[in-house]
C-alpha cells in the first residue's frame, strides 16, 4: 500500500476537500471520484461523465465540487473538464485502492499535514509509493 504521508492527503481530501460525510456508504462517493477522475478529459465524452454522474443536475453538483477541490478545471462549460496535476496525482493514487469498504473502515479521521498548513503544488509532484 502507500506511505502514510499520501493516506492523509487522501483522507484530507475527501474529508476537509470535498467535505464527504463518513456515514452511510462513502465508499461509492470515493468510487465515484475515482471514476470521474478516469473519464478526464471530459471535453472527449460529456455524456458518460453525466451518465456516471446519475444525470445532469448530480453532475454538476459532483464536478462543482471536484472543480472547488482543484481535481479538475474548465473553460466555458463544465461538462468539457480536464484533469488538473493535483487530480491527476489522486487520480493515480485511487488506482491502487482495490477495496473501498476496507478504505473506509480504516480511516484514522482529518490527519494534520505540513503542521497545519495547506498543502502546495509541491505535494501534487512528489511520488505517491
Amino acid at each position: 500500500m502507500y506511505r502514510k504521508n499520501t493516506m492523509n492527503h487522501l483522507y484530507r481530501l475527501f474529508d476537509e476537500e470535498l467535505k464527504l460525510c463518513e456515514c452511510g456508504t462513502p465508499e461509492a462517493a470515493y468510487g465515484l471520484v475515482h471514476h470521474l477522475l478516469e473519464l478526464a478529459p471530459f471535453y472527449e465524452h460529456p455524456e458518460k461523465v453525466t451518465e456516471a454522474a446519475g444525470g445532469e443536475g448530480s453532475a454538476h453538483l459532483v464536478l462543482s465540487m471536484l472543480t472547488n477541490a482543484d481535481l479538475i478545471e474548465h473553460g466555458g462549460a463544465i461538462g468539457g473538464s480536464w484533469i488538473t496535476p493535483k487530480g491527476a496525482w489522486f487520480r493515480d493514487v485511487l488506482r491502487n485502492i482495490d477495496n473501498w469498504e476496507d478504505f473506509a473502515d480504516n480511516r484514522p479521521g482529518i490527519p494534520d499535514l505540513h503542521g497545519g498548513k495547506k498543502c502546495t503544488d509541491a505535494c501534487w509532484n512528489a511520488p505517491t509509493a
